[in-house]
C-alpha cells in the first residue's frame, strides 16, 4: 500500500481561515484514498509552535530583494530540524512513499525528498510569491522583485513530479511557463461540510433577516483588506440599497481604513458559533475580491451552506462559480447593484450544489497514485538546469 506524507505549512483545521480549511481538505482526501494508517502529517505551523527556538533564519530570495524585500523566500522556510524529522519519517516508511507539499517554500523538504527517492506532489494553496505581491507605483524595482520571487517559486515547483493548484488562473500561468499543471479545486469535506450543512438546515427552519448582508474575510491578508476597503468606499459613495445593513466579519476587519458608512458594522474576529449564526440569518453574502488569489474557499463554502453570494468578476476566473453565486460587473453595475433584490430565492439548492460539486476534478489522489505506481519520478519530470 502506498505511504503518503503530507507536509503542510498550515495546520489542517475545520475552524479558522481558508488556508487551514484547504489543508484540512488535503489531509482528509489523502486519508480517505490511502487509509489513515498510511497517511502521515507533518504540520510545520504546529512544529514551530512547539519549538520556538527553532525559528528559520530568513534570507533574501534574490539580490533585488535587498532593494525591495517582499517577505518571500524558500531559503530557511523549513528549519533544518524539521527537515531532519521529515527524513527520519520517510526512512521508516514502506515504499512507495509519496510526499505532498502545500507550499513551494518547502523547498528544503523537496530537496530531501529527492535525496530519499520519494516522488513529490505540490498541491498549493496559492502561488505565494504572487499572493504576497503589492505592485504599487514608482518604477520597476517592486514588480521586478516580485517577479524574481515567482522565478524562485517556479524553480522549486520544477523539482516536483506533479503540480496541482486551487485556481485555474495559477494552473494556467504555471502551464504557460512550460511545467505540467492541473487544478485541484477546493471542496468542503468532513467536519467542514457537516458544519456548512448545519447552516443550511438552520436557514431552512429559521427566520432570515431580510436586511442583513454579510462580508467575511481576514483583513490580515493584503488583497482581502483592499477588497473590503474598496467595498466600504463604494458604500460611502452611493449608500447601501434600501433596507440593507452590511456586517463585515473577520480578523482585523475592525481596523479597516476610513469611517464607517451608515448601516455598516465591522465586527473583527468572530468565533465559529457566532459566525454560523450570522450566516444562518443573512439574506446574502458579498465576496468583494477584485485582485489576488484569495476568496475561492469562502465562495464555495457559502454556496454549500445555501447562502446566496455576490462576488466580483475576479474570483470567477479562478473557479467555476457554484450555483447561487452572482458575478457582479458583467453587464454593468457594481457589487451593491448586484446585492439589491438578491436573496434566499437565489440560493443554490442541495441538488444543484451537489451536481456542481460532482463536476469538479478530483486530481490529488490520482496524482499521488500515478507517482506511486511508477515507483519513482515519472519520465516526464523536469530536469534541473
Amino acid at each position: 500500500m502506498t505511504s503518503v506524507v503530507l507536509v503542510s505549512s498550515r495546520t489542517p483545521s475545520a475552524v479558522g481561515p481558508g488556508g487551514r480549511h484547504r489543508a484540512y481538505q488535503l489531509h482528509h482526501e489523502l486519508a480517505a484514498a490511502f487509509g489513515e494508517e498510511n497517511c502521515h502529517l507533518l504540520d510545520l505551523a504546529a512544529w514551530r509552535e512547539s519549538r520556538p527556538g527553532e525559528r528559520p533564519r530568513s534570507r533574501p530570495a534574490h539580490p533585488l530583494a535587498l532593494a525591495y524585500p517582499t517577505g518571500f523566500s524558500t531559503a530557511g522556510f523549513a528549519p533544518r530540524a524539521f527537515v531532519a524529522d521529515y527524513e527520519s519519517l520517510v526512512a521508516r516508511l514502506p515504499r512507495p512513499a509519496v510526499t505532498v507539499v502545500d507550499d513551494a517554500r518547502l523547498r528544503p523538504v523537496l530537496d530531501a525528498a529527492r535525496r530519499s527517492g520519494s516522488p513529490t506532489v505540490a498541491c498549493l494553496h496559492n502561488l505565494e510569491s504572487l499572493d504576497l505581491a503589492t505592485m504599487g507605483t514608482g518604477g520597476w524595482v517592486r514588480p521586478g522583485s516580485h517577479l524574481l520571487d515567482l522565478a524562485t517559486e517556479l524553480d522549486a515547483l520544477r523539482e516536483c513530479d506533479a503540480r496541482l493548484f486551487i485556481s485555474k488562473v495559477e494552473a494556467g500561468l504555471v502551464g504557460g511557463f512550460g511545467l505540467d499543471a492541473d487544478v485541484h479545486p477546493y471542496l468542503p469535506v468532513g467536519e467542514i461540510r457537516d458544519g456548512l450543512l448545519g447552516i443550511r438546515r438552520a436557514r431552512a427552519h429559521g427566520d432570515l433577516d431580510s436586511d442583513l448582508v454579510v462580508a467575511i474575510g481576514s483583513a490580515m491578508h493584503a488583497t482581502t483588506r483592499r477588497a473590503l476597503e474598496r467595498l466600504l468606499e463604494e458604500v460611502r459613495a452611493q449608500g447601501l440599497p434600501a433596507g440593507t445593513r452590511l456586517v463585515v466579519a473577520g480578523a482585523r476587519t475592525e481596523d479597516l481604513a476610513g469611517p464607517r458608512p451608515a448601516g455598516v458594522e465591522t465586527l473583527g474576529w468572530v468565533e465559529q458559533p457566532a459566525l454560523d449564526r450570522l450566516l444562518a440569518a443573512a439574506r446574502c453574502a458579498v465576496v468583494p475580491q477584485f485582485s489576488g488569489f484569495g476568496a475561492v474557499t469562502r465562495i464555495v463554502e457559502l454556496a454549500c451552506a445555501g447562502v446566496p453570494v455576490v462576488t466580483a468578476v475576479h474570483p470567477s476566473f479562478a473557479i467555476d462559480p457554484p450555483p447561487g453565486v452572482r458575478v457582479a460587473g458583467r453587464g454593468g453595475g457594481g457589487l451593491l447593484d448586484a446585492v439589491a433584490g438578491f436573496g434566499e430565492a437565489d440560493a443554490a439548492t442541495p441538488a444543484a450544489f451537489e451536481a456542481w460539486e460532482s463536476s469538479q476534478p478530483r486530481t490529488l489522489a490520482a496524482a499521488v497514485a500515478r507517482c506511486a505506481g511508477e515507483g519513482g519520478p515519472p519520465a516526464g519530470r523536469e530536469s534541473r538546469r
